[in-house]
């Protein structure tokens, strides 16, 4: 029984104004005013020459295949590619799908196909690579340890970041400029240039995030005339890489098998927790000053300083001796360290590597990191772990943990009511 389709249709390009818009039109799927229409990169016209699609009849239409598997996988239809795909893509989409399938039980696994498949052979090894850059602490310490030459014979040139508008801050909200130009600062300062690019994509994908990393694949590949590598700075490590909520939907298992014969996509840099990866902010005073984690303040150009977000990012810093804080709008606050909700394994795990960072610095006895023991101890996850008052790097004997951390908590709030 053949199953219904969803297609998508490759549009000639389009100038607006400075920009170049590429475009495809997507049909087909059953959520019609959500999911069908024009879906559109616009990139500006000093970086045009190197987009991969110009309207030749040998442009290969990976982006859009890319771009639309999560519908298709959410209305367990087939896709249909109306122009030209690499047949390495649609083989490693097989195996991407049943990842995604396994991960969560809404996605169906489809039949994936093209008007035409191309062959090819692998490119020469790639010396430099294109970062999807938003200007928070994952992908600064990914252009740091590049830029630095410190991952050794997998060290890239990056001259090159791109800066969604459309991903993370909606088309629609004005505060991308100010973001933007935050992200220029720090990327300038580490020898790369920045591009911004528009798009409506995630106005037609389902949650975003499991999809994202496909729609950071997506605007990577764009660029795949110039590159040939595209790098999505990990949010996880590895030892949490079983654990893809941790990521959402990004994790060193899957986002390789985004890749084609001559594209490849990498997940880079999944080795450090992020108080480690805070320590790169020391050598780099930019991006200590213009840093941008939050995505829930009002202003997603600034860092709110009062969401689990921004207070995870200060407690890092303050754990590695990072004092300056003014990319947030509001201080560290013990009280809202202690309230502060901590419901994933991951985001647990990653806080207690925080905690254990600043003790072993001799910074643990703080108020601040009082608050985040306690967090962590009153937390559901430590209420499922075996033994809920060891944190995983306590050392032993710790067993009245909770009880020293209460009483500190205790005195701590004692001392912060006013007088009467």
């Amino acid at each position: 029984m053949n199953r219904p389709c969803i297609h998508v249709h490759p549009l000639p390009n389009e100038r607006r104004g400075s920009w170049l818009a590429v475009r495809a039109q997507i049909s087909g799927h059953p959520r019609r005013r959500r999911r069908n229409g024009e879906v559109y990169f616009e990139v500006p016209d000093q970086f045009d020459r190197w987009t991969a699609l110009c309207d030749d009849v040998e442009d290969r239409h990976d982006v859009w295949l890319r771009s639309a598997i999560f519908p298709a996988m959410e209305a367990g239809y087939d896709l249909v590619i109306h122009g030209n795909v690499s047949a390495s893509l649609l083989a490693n989409v097989e195996v991407y799908q049943n990842i995604i399938a396994n991960w969560w039980s809404q996605y169906q696994v489809v039949n994936v196909s093209a008007e035409q498949e191309i062959a090819g052979t692998a490119k020469v090894a790639p010396t430099d690579a294109l970062l999807t850059f938003s200007g928070g602490l994952d992908s600064i310490y990914t252009l740091y340890c590049h830029q630095r030459r410190l991952r050794g014979r997998n060290s890239r040139q990056i001259p090159l970041c791109v800066f969604v508008h459309g991903y993370d801050i909606p088309l629609w909200d004005v505060s991308f400029q100010k973001a933007f130009e935050r992200a220029r600062r720090i990327v300038e300062s580490l020898g790369s240039q920045l591009a911004p690019v528009r798009t409506n994509l995630r106005e037609m994908l389902p949650a975003w995030p499991e999809c994202y990393p496909t729609a950071l694949a997506a605007v990577l590949s764009l660029f795949s005339r110039r590159f040939t590598e595209g790098l999505v700075a990990s949010s996880v490590t590895y030892r949490h890489d079983r654990l893809h909520e941790g990521g959402g939907g990004s994790s060193p298992t899957s986002d390789w098998l985004l890749s084609s014969h001559d594209f490849r996509i990498t997940h880079d840099l999944a080795n450090a927790t992020r108080v480690e990866k805070t320590q790169v902010l020391h050598d780099c005073t930019t991006a200590q000053a213009n840093l941008r984690v939050c995505w829930v303040g009002d202003d997603l150009s600034t860092n709110c300083g009062v969401c689990p977000k921004c207070l995870w990012q200060m407690l890092c810093m303050k754990a590695v001796g990072l004092t300056d804080l003014r990319a947030f709008e509001h201080p560290l606050n013990a009280e809202r360290v202690a309230l502060m909700p901590v419901v994933s394994r991951v985001y647990w795990d990653d806080l207690a590597a925080c905690l254990d960072y600043a003790r072993q610095a001799g910074r643990g006895e703080s108020k601040e990191f009082v608050a985040l023991a306690h967090a962590l101890q009153v937390s559901p996850v430590a209420a499922a772990r075996r033994d809920p008052v060891q944190t995983p790097h306590a050392e032993p004997g710790r067993s009245g943990l909770m009880r020293r951390t209460a009483s500190q908590l205790a005195r701590l709030v004692v001392r912060s009511k006013p007088a009467a």
